[in-house]
């Protein structure tokens, strides 16, 4: 297994996908509008946004991504986790990933709710959410490197709770098996990975 916490935010802000970022956390939605006229809106609003909140986001060290993740036998985590027992062949070697940016966000989020700063709040949540992913893309590519370099394909990082995995619950047994409070975060009663903005994985490789 192995902890990474010296992970400098502009390596993770190059992976942030910019339209789940302005389309989808933050609202510039195109309308009736022209692609033109649209992309003029990106230009003077969404794109300045972005490269505001991501430089608070350094200077306040709002942003402290951290990572583990460790190769294990399927074999061995079977009995651990229900979709191995599934789905890999039991000899298989599997990549399991924890990914957090803390909790310093989370607070800075809830203080701008409670002040009634709506618009900073939605920038700084959709900037937190998006980084996650960033930050688990950043660590999948890393995993595979050390792997001999293998290719990303898709749905190669799948997660619980979501159609493929659908038992939450087995993030318990994710954080167990990476010693999760090594970076910080913990399991809540109802299998939220905590400090808020963390996700779980396993890597399928191809």
């Amino acid at each position: 297994m192995k902890v990474v916490t010296d992970i400098q935010l502009d390596e993770i802000y190059r992976y942030i996908d910019t339209t789940a970022l302005f389309v989808g956390r933050w609202q510039f939605r195109r309308t009736k509008a022209s692609e033109k006229a649209y992309q003029e809106i990106l230009h003077q609003k969404a794109w300045p946004a972005f490269e505001d909140w991501k430089r608070r986001c350094k200077d306040e060290k709002i942003l402290e991504p951290k990572v583990v993740y460790g190769c294990f036998r399927a074999s061995e985590i079977a009995s651990s986790l229900s979709l191995l027992a599934m789905t890999v062949p039991s000899h298989q070697f599997i990549p399991l990933q924890l990914v957090t940016v803390g909790n310093k966000v989370a607070e800075k989020c809830q203080w701008l709710f409670a002040a009634h700063k709506y618009t900073d709040y939605l920038y700084l949540h959709g900037l937190a959410v998006e980084t996650t992913e960033a930050l688990a893309e950043y660590c999948h590519r890393m995993i595979l490197r050390e792997l001999g370099g293998r290719c990303l394909s898709p749905l190669s990082r799948i997660s619980p709770g979501y159609p493929v995995w659908p038992n939450l619950a087995d993030q318990i047994k994710i954080c167990e098996l990476l010693d999760a409070k090594r970076i910080g975060v913990t399991v809540s009663e109802t299998y939220q990975l905590v400090p808020e903005y963390s996700t779980s994985a396993m890597i399928v490789v191809p």
